[in-house]
């Protein structure tokens, strides 16, 4: 026979629940924004590997700030770019994220991972919600 829980334990072990209610919420939290940041990532390489693809007159070259370098333009082509990122918001904000995925892969600043601390996170999370 088990001895009664006193009040203080039963205090504390809401307390642990609690915060582990709060941790597992955070983890799903970060996994999410992980995701987001991935499918962002793979949006992104795959536009700029368009952007690539299509050209025949011209190397695109991304620069560790994110802006779009042309090489072997002439000044009017290249006025004509820069003329219609500034009134195309399409192809602006793809510019914009592409450019934010780029300082966000060049910040060291960012915390490597070990190689599948996702999946792990991931795995957990589900056990832990059935």
């Amino acid at each position: 026979m088990t001895a009664p829980i006193s009040n203080n334990e039963r205090e504390r072990l809401q307390v642990l629940e609690s915060e582990l209610r709060r941790a597992k919420d955070e983890l799903a939290r970060l996994a999410s924004q992980q995701g987001e940041a991935a499918e962002s990532l793979r949006a992104a390489e795959e536009f700029k590997s368009r952007l690539v693809a299509c050209s025949r007159d011209c190397i695109k070259v991304l620069d560790l700030e994110g802006h779009l370098l042309f090489t072997d333009l002439t000044p009017e082509l290249r006025l004509q770019i820069e003329s219609h990122l500034a009134g195309c918001s399409h192809c602006a904000a793809v510019h914009d994220g592409l450019r934010n995925v780029v300082q966000l892969l060049g910040d060291d600043k960012l915390l490597e991972v070990p190689e599948g601390f996702g999946k792990r996170l991931y795995q957990r999370l589900l056990s832990e919600a059935k």
